[in-house]
């Protein structure tokens, strides 16, 4: 439209086309000014480390020196890893589906909010209720636990497979014990070549073999008795009315034996309950362990943090259980592995001292100081990640799933332990010219890196950036640990990203969990390759 005074606006905002000229300026430069931040190092709040904190170490020196037995309480954390839904993951995925089955439309939405409303508990019971029988509840339980999939598209992951290297190197003085339904445990077990048992009561374990009992019941294919499915008030209320076969266990394991509690939030009722009731002054040990992570709160921030820790160690240590915090995720795999470690070999060298001899001598050979040396490195590095792209198109090939079209990049990522930091090292679709273009990332709770969260996490993690300045819209990043085989030492060196133009919600790479858990074990072992 024209103006009184002649000049053109737009609409009815009265802006001027002038100030939009003006508007698309500001633009390009902030544009400018992101893409060059985009590729600079940003220095967190907080500058945690990995296997870093004094209370690790320890708890590590305690635990080490335990002469006695030990009940690992292993809670969903080993499933969530493997992309198993966490508790409150569980119920939304019940309520959605019993909604759909029996609830309007038009009020669905509203009608699962209130069932949301009193508890999680509460919740569960609702879908328990409004099940025909307790054999249709556990059918509804088993469909939301595995979302249609089957249950060999979860693999164990770090925890859980620290788990059953920590009771392969510990033997029967080792006893688990799990709140999940899931079989990754026993899988894990299986994996480390033990005999193994799974039960949903007290039973002695088999000599020579490798137990996991279920306190809440367990939904495993291989098992076809599922015990008592614990998950709505009604089955907990039921469980603390009784005197249970999980009560008398967990009396034993808190009376008799060092429990480390790991990969769990302390907020079960029954946990609790057997903590309140069972723990005493009087207990074979000094004190249980709990291990929180400080990247389940991210964004809590640093000034609040150590208030809110020493509120959580008071708490516990009510009941005797002595929390511990580790930054990441990934360290609670990496404790058990050190204890496992190092209870049974004198020459296995601390954590630190492995990590940077690896990332000395990687660095060396993959990022050396010398110009010459370094461009040369940077040709025979690029070309080895090529030839591996080369192979996730053949993996992905075999597993019918056409990624022709995709524009695929790997990365390959140094961790620095000493400093806490995660370093580009090399590309496929470019080569740096010089050690300077090398740029080191610090490790935080929640990072924009990919490669980081891997590192982290211990775990395979992907994302779609969303960034306009990356052109990458799929990274998926594989952590690279070492040695491949089942020695001690184990280090988490570094992580492969593997990136894609297409987007995340498009890309057919990571539909089928066969071949994207094909991908991630052909990548971690390509990366290992080049540290060791």
């Amino acid at each position: 439209m024209e103006s009184a005074s002649g000049r053109i606006v737009a609409g009815d905002m009265g802006v001027q086309l002038d100030e939009f000229d003006e508007l698309r300026r500001l633009l390009a430069q902030a544009q400018s000014v992101a893409d060059r931040r985009s590729n600079e190092p940003r220095t967190p709040g907080e500058h945690p480390r990995y296997f870093g904190t004094p209370e690790i170490t320890a708890a590590l020196g305690r635990v080490i020196d335990h002469d006695g037995n030990i009940t690992l309480v292993v809670g969903a954390g080993a499933s969530m890893e493997a992309n198993l839904p966490s508790w409150p993951t569980l119920v939304n995925r019940l309520l959605q589906r019993l909604a759909e089955e029996q609830v309007d439309a038009s009020i669905r939405s509203r009608w699962i909010e209130e069932m949301r409303a009193e508890s999680l508990m509460a919740a569960a019971a609702v879908v328990e209720a409004l099940s025909a029988n307790e054999e249709e509840f556990h059918d509804r339980v088993r469909a939301a636990l595995y979302g249609g999939q089957p249950t060999t598209a979860y693999q164990p992951q770090a925890l859980a497979q620290q788990v059953a290297w920590f009771k392969q190197t510990l033997g029967a003085s080792v006893r688990i014990a799990t709140g999940n339904y899931d079989g990754l445990l026993e899988q894990a077990l299986q994996d480390a070549g033990l005999s193994v048992h799974s039960y949903i009561q007290r039973s002695e374990e088999p000599a020579g073999s490798a137990a996991v009992y279920h306190l809440h019941g367990r939904l495993i294919p291989a098992y076809p008795r599922t015990g008592r499915i614990v998950l709505s008030e009604a089955d907990y209320a039921r469980v603390q009315q009784e005197r249970s076969w999980q009560d008398q266990f967990m009396r034993d394991a808190l009376d008799n034996s060092l429990c480390i509690f790991i990969g769990a939030s302390l907020t079960d009722p029954n946990l609790i309950r057997w903590l309140y009731r069972y723990t005493t002054e009087n207990m074979a040990v000094a004190g249980h362990i709990a291990i929180f992570t400080r990247q389940a709160a991210p964004a809590l921030p640093r000034d609040v943090r150590p208030a809110v820790e020493e509120a959580v160690r008071a708490r516990w240590q009510r009941v005797h259980v002595n929390a511990v915090f580790a930054d990441f995720f990934g360290e609670v795999a990496q404790f058990l592995h050190e204890v496992a470690a190092r209870k049974t070999r004198t020459d296995v060298l601390p954590f630190a001292e492995r990590a940077n001899r690896y990332f000395d001598e990687a660095r060396a050979l993959m990022v050396p100081a010398d110009p010459v040396a370094f461009r040369s490195a940077q040709t025979r590095v690029s070309a080895f990640l090529r030839e591996r792209l080369q192979g996730v198109r053949d993996i992905a090939a075999a597993g019918d799933v056409d990624v022709s079209a995709e524009v695929l990049g790997l990365g390959l990522w140094g961790v620095n332990h000493a400093t806490g930091e995660v370093g580009l090292w090399a590309t496929t679709d470019r080569e740096f010219t010089e050690p300077g273009a090398v740029i080191y990332n610090a490790l935080e709770y929640e990072s924009r890196w990919i490669a980081s969260e891997a590192v982290t996490r211990g775990v395979p993690v992907e994302r779609d950036p969303r960034v306009y300045a990356s052109r990458w819209r799929l990274i998926r990043g594989i952590p690279i640990v070492v040695p491949r085989d089942r020695r001690p030492g184990r280090v988490v060196v570094g992580a492969l990203t593997l990136t894609s133009m297409t987007p995340l919600s498009e890309s057919p790479l990571l539909r089928s969990r066969q071949v994207s858990g094909a991908i991630d074990d052909y990548l971690a072992d390509a990366g290992a390759s080049l540290f060791e």
